[in-house]
C-alpha cells in the first residue's frame, strides 16, 4: 500500500513538472509575409533585440515565425491551419469569408497605398516599347507577384476601368525583384513597382509610369462618394 502510493505520488510529481514544462514553452505565432520592408515579420527578431520595450514578451510567451508567400492570398494555408495571422488583400480577405468561410479578424493594417504625399505602386513600361496607353496592354504579356494580390488587384481594377478583360492579355506571375530584368529583358511589357524596387526606374527616361495604384482607388473612392 505504501509502495503504491509513493509510485502514485511520483506519477503525480512527474506530471506537475511535465505540465510545467508545457506551460513554460512560448506559443509559436506564423505569420505570412510577401516583401520588405512593407512586411516587418522577417524583421521582428532582429527588431525585438535592438527595441525590447517594445517586444516585451517575444522569445518568452511567444515566438515568431515569419513565413515568406508570393502575395497577399495565403488562403489555403490558413484554412488548413499553417498560420495564426495571415496577411491579405481586399480581395483575398473577402474570398476568404465567402469562398473559404474562414472566421476572420482584422488585427491590423499592413501596408496603405493611394494615401496623400505617400509612395503609390508605380505600374511601369518601356519609354521606347509597345504600350503607350492602358488600352495598348491588349496583346502583351503583364507581370505580377500574385493574381488576387493587392498589386495584382489595383492593376486589373484599371484594365477593366478601359475595357480590358483578363482573357485580353497574358499574365507571368514572378517576385517583384525579379519584375525590372524582365522588362528590361522583353519578357513582359508592364510590371509594377514597389518603392524599395524603384531607383533607378522611377524617373528614368528608360521607363515610362503608365498609371499608378492611387489613381484607380481615387476613382473607386469617388464612385463611392
Amino acid at each position: 500500500m505504501r509502495m503504491n502510493r509513493r509510485v502514485a505520488a511520483a506519477a503525480l510529481s512527474a506530471m506537475i513538472g511535465l505540465a510545467g514544462t508545457a506551460r513554460a514553452q512560448p506559443l509559436t505565432i506564423r505569420v505570412s509575409w510577401v516583401v520588405t520592408p512593407g512586411h516587418l515579420a522577417p524583421l521582428i527578431e532582429a527588431l525585438g533585440k535592438r527595441e525590447p520595450a517594445v517586444f516585451k514578451h517575444l522569445g518568452q510567451s511567444y515566438v515568431l515565425q515569419p513565413l515568406r508567400f508570393n502575395g497577399t492570398t495565403p488562403i489555403q494555408a490558413q484554412a488548413l491551419g499553417d498560420l495564426e495571422v495571415a496577411s491579405f488583400s481586399t480581395s483575398a480577405l473577402a474570398l476568404a469569408i465567402t469562398n473559404a468561410h474562414l472566421d476572420e479578424r482584422l488585427v491590423a493594417d499592413v501596408v496603405t497605398d493611394g494615401y496623400p504625399g505617400y509612395f503609390s505602386e508605380n505600374f511601369v513600361v518601356l519609354a521606347d516599347g509597345p504600350i503607350h496607353a492602358v488600352e495598348d496592354v491588349k496583346g502583351r504579356r503583364v507581370a505580377t507577384n500574385v493574381i488576387g494580390s493587392a498589386s495584382d488587384t489595383a492593376m486589373r481594377t484599371m484594365f477593366r476601368k478601359h475595357g480590358i478583360k483578363d482573357a485580353d492579355f497574358t499574365t507571368i506571375e514572378t517576385n517583384f525583384a525579379n519584375m525590372p530584368a524582365m522588362l528590361e529583358g522583353g519578357k513582359v511589357d508592364l510590371i509594377g513597382v514597389l518603392p524599395q524596387f524603384a531607383h533607378g526606374i522611377i524617373g528614368n527616361d528608360k521607363y515610362r509610369v503608365l498609371f499608378r495604384a492611387r489613381e484607380r482607388l481615387h476613382d473607386l473612392l469617388g464612385a463611392v462618394a
